[in-house]
């Protein structure tokens, strides 16, 4: 009984080992099945970091820099793609490729990147993605806005030039999708 629960035990973790590793190299087929956008207006609270100005305000370093950015003025009046992820969330570089394309796709002065991470800094400056994407990405300095709190990642949040949440997606999706790109240029047009 017992070498049959311990041979049970070992293929289960075969299984997941597998499965994992599966996951990794064909991932990125599996992009094409989101079907658009959950595009939803989350209530902002009282402890939203939004101002009333509008002003978006997120304590961050450039990896590639080693800056302080002030993203209050860095976002101001602007449409802005703010992303959290992890270098080791397969999910969230599946989907960076398409925040890529979004941003060749909707290139203007008045639309802004934010790729934000949380782990450690040396460790994202050494990602390989950073070589390929020229999005900007950040590391989250201090803890984590209530506006955008959570454990899931992916999250990704389209902001007005108001300064409002219209978006708020949780998981991998496909952002170079027309119905993005038609709101993001609605939003560039926007006052």
């Amino acid at each position: 009984m017992r070498n049959l629960l311990l041979g049970l035990l070992i293929g289960l973790i075969i299984a997941l080992i597998a499965f994992f590793i599966f996951a990794q190299y064909t991932g990125a087929k599996y992009i094409q099945i989101f079907e658009g956008m959950n595009l939803r207006t989350p209530e902002l609270s009282q402890d939203s970091i939004i101002d009333a100005k509008g002003s978006l305000k997120l304590d961050v370093v450039d990896v590639r820099t080693g800056r302080d950015i002030s993203t209050d003025t860095l976002f101001n009046n602007k449409v802005v793609i703010l992303n959290f992820w992890e270098t080791w969330c397969s999910p969230c570089r599946i989907e960076m490729q398409t925040i890529n394309k979004l941003d060749s796709l909707v290139k203007d002065t008045s639309v802004v990147f934010g790729i934000v991470s949380t782990q450690d800094m040396n460790k994202v400056k050494k990602d390989a993605m950073l070589k390929t994407i020229a999005l900007p990405f950040y590391h989250l300095k201090s803890p984590m806005p209530a506006s955008f709190s959570g454990t899931s990642i992916p999250r990704t949040y389209i902001i007005n030039k108001k300064g409002e949440i219209l978006v708020s997606e949780v998981g991998a999706s496909a952002w170079d999708d027309s119905t993005v790109v038609h709101l993001i240029d609605s939003l560039k047009r926007a006052d």
